[in-house]
């Protein structure tokens, strides 16, 4: 483990220090770690917060601009995790709708979305518009009204949902039967079984899924992640006309040829690893395949 002596102000060690002098010291050593854990951020605790603003000759130090919104991020999700309990005691409902692991896909996409297009959008519209604009638009991105892809992709943007949507079938596939992200109950989309937190990697400048022990969880989250900065980073390729708010009707446009409606009834295997792992069509037309080192093959 790497060790580095740091810089901090006598100040944060309590107001009995009145100087204002920085100092070096090698008793607080510190592991050169990569991953920030955002609920400490959040709370003032990490190494982060408390030497935030203090050059420590770590390339991946966090700015400040950075903590700020890495804070907000994290305390957003707090506040709704205040608000959704206290609507289920008010409700007297048993069941909350977050728990210690935190939330599920469909609280957690679109407030990374948000994030990503916060951090590297330039515009002047707001991100909470652009995220319900582009999670609700085309043949595979409504996500936001939990339907189905069906049909082509609308565009190259769409692409990436109908990828998401395949990695999604593998988390289904691979012994999480209870995740199903369409189910339905009296009309209103049916809460995910697996609820996962993101810290934040420092070298990758991503969020990255907090090990809860949980297969389930994280491969669901490495599949959420993956598609929010996708498109965060393809926002120039994003049709506004796509959108539900245009009055794009994905169930009149989006329909399957014959030759692709056969395919996707067909069986289908996963391939990959997370979050590259997608189903596919077990026969590509008249080819059997299968899936050998984490590569789709027709040497079965």
């Amino acid at each position: 483990m790497k060790l580095k002596t740091i810089l901090l102000p006598l100040s944060i060690f309590g107001s009995e220090y009145e100087s204002d002098d920085y100092f070096g010291f090698d008793f607080y050593e510190i592991p050169d770690n990569d991953i920030v854990n955002l609920e400490e951020l959040a709370s003032g605790t990490s190494i982060e917060f408390m030497s935030r603003g203090f050059h420590s000759g770590d390339s991946n130090q966090l700015d400040q601009t950075l903590i700020d919104s890495l804070v907000g991020f994290q305390d957003d999700l707090t506040s709704l995790a205040r608000r959704r309990n206290e609507e289920a005691v008010e409700l007297g409902l048993t069941d909350t709708f977050t728990d210690e692991n935190g939330f599920d896909t469909s609280t957690m996409l679109p407030e990374m979305l948000r994030f990503y297009l916060n951090e590297y959008s330039f515009d002047m519209i707001p991100s909470m518009t652009k995220v319900k604009r582009m999670l609700q638009s085309g043949c595979w991105c409504q996500i936001l009204n939990f339907m189905k892809g069906q049909g082509a992709p609308s565009s190259g943007f769409d692409k990436f949902c109908e990828d998401w949507q395949r990695c999604k079938g593998c988390v289904a596939n691979d012994g999480c039967q209870d995740h199903d992200i369409y189910r339905t109950n009296s009309g209103k989309a049916h809460a995910s079984h697996f609820p996962y937190k993101v810290n934040w990697s420092k070298k990758t400048k991503r969020f990255t899924c907090k090990n809860i022990g949980q297969e389930c969880a994280r491969n669901s989250c490495m599949c959420d992640e993956k598609l929010a900065y996708a498109l965060s980073q393809a926002e120039d390729m994003f049709n506004p006309a796509h959108s539900e708010e245009m009055g794009f009707e994905p169930l009149g446009t989006c329909k399957w040829n014959k030759s692709l409606m056969r395919l996707q009834k067909t069986e289908k295997f996963c391939c990959g690893k997370y979050p590259n792992r997608l189903t596919h069509p077990v026969f590509w037309f008249g080819q059997e395949r299968c899936c050998v080192n984490n590569e789709v093959t027709k040497n079965c």
